[in-house]
C-alpha cells in the first residue's frame, strides 16, 4: 500500500511491521533506510502486561515526538526522525540500534525512593544517568560503562559522547517543560548509529516523559499522573501544555 506524506512531498509503500510492542508498531518499506512508526491508542499502565485504550492518544504521542524532534534538532541534536506521514504515523530513519535504554532522573520518582529509601519528589542535587541493558530475558538488567565496554557495546569514547549527549538534552529539555510551567521529573532516551554518527532514536512521549505541574505555584507530581480513570484527560492536557508555542 502506498502512503503519502501530509505535505504530499513522497509517498512510501508501508510492508510488515519488524517491531510492535503495546504502544507502536514499527514498519518496513519500499525505501531502504526508511521506516514507518504508528502509534497506538493504548496505554500502558503499571500493572504487568495492562493496558487501557485512549481514543486519539495514538496521535497524541506521534504530534509530541514530532514537536520535540523538531525542536531538539534546532539545537543541533541529530535524531532519526525525517517526516510526518499522517496523524498517527511518522517516518524515521533506519539506524543500528544501540541495546541501551537510559534513565534521566531530576527528581526522586517512586522507583529512586524504594530504590534508596529517599522522600519521593525531592530535589535532586544533579541529574542522574541510569543505563540499562534492553534484554527483556533478563528483566532489562542494570548496566554501567564498564559492562558496556566489557561486552563490546560501547567504547569508552562512544559512550563519554552518549554522556554528554544526554545531559545536553537533559538541559534543553528542562528549558522546555519549565517555559510551559512544567517540570521534568524524568525520562527514557535511546540511541542508535548511522554510520560512525550517533542519532537520538527511541519515543519522546508521554509514555516516555514523566512531568510535574507548577501552573498553580506549587510542584504538584500528581496531576498528570496516568492512570486507567485519568489517562484521557492526561493525555489531552499534556497535548495542549506542550503543544503550546
Amino acid at each position: 500500500m502506498k502512503l503519502q506524506t501530509k505535505n504530499g512531498v513522497s509517498a512510501l509503500k508501508k510492508k510488515k511491521p519488524i517491531f510492535e510492542d503495546n504502544i507502536k508498531k514499527i514498519y518496513a518499506t519500499d525505501e531502504e533506510g526508511k521506516l514507518i512508526v504508528k502509534f497506538s491508542d493504548e496505554v500502558p499502565l503499571k500493572s504487568p502486561n495492562k493496558t487501557v485504550a485512549v481514543k486519539g492518544k495514538g496521535a497524541i504521542n506521534n504530534q509530541i515526538a514530532i514537536y520535540l524532534y523538531k525542536y531538539l534538532s534546532s539545537f543541533h541534536i541529530v535524531t532519526h526522525f525525517l517526516s510526518e506521514l499522517s496523524d498517527r504515523e511518522m517516518v524515521i530513519q533506519s539506524v543500528e540500534q544501540i541495546p541501551v535504554e537510559i534513565v534521566v532522573h531530576n527528581f526522586v520518582g517512586k522507583e529512586l525512593a524504594d530504590r534508596f529509601g529517599l522522600e519521593e519528589t525531592t530535589t535532586l542535587n544533579s541529574p542522574i544517568q541510569e543505563y540499562f541493558l534492553k534484554d527483556e530475558r533478563q528483566n532489562n538488567p542494570f548496566i554501567n560503562q564498564t559492562h558496556l565496554q566489557a561486552l563490546g557495546i560501547l567504547q569508552a569514547e562512544e559512550f563519554r559522547m552518549i554522556e554528554r549527549l544526554v545531559a545536553k538534552i537533559n538541559a534543553v529539555m528542562r528549558s522546555f517543560f519549565l517555559r510551559r510551567q512544567l517540570q521534568l521529573v524524568n525520562f527514557k532516551l535511546e540511541f542508535g548509529k548511522i554510520g560512525n554518527k550517533l542519532v537520538l532514536a527511541g519515543d519522546l512521549s508521554p509514555d516516555t516523559i514523566v512531568v510535574a505541574d507548577m501552573a498553580e505555584g506549587q510542584i504538584d507530581f500528581n496531576k498528570f499522573k496516568i492512570t486507567a480513570n485519568s489517562a484521557a484527560d492526561a493525555y489531552n492536557s499534556l497535548k495542549e501544555r506542550i503543544l503550546q508555542g
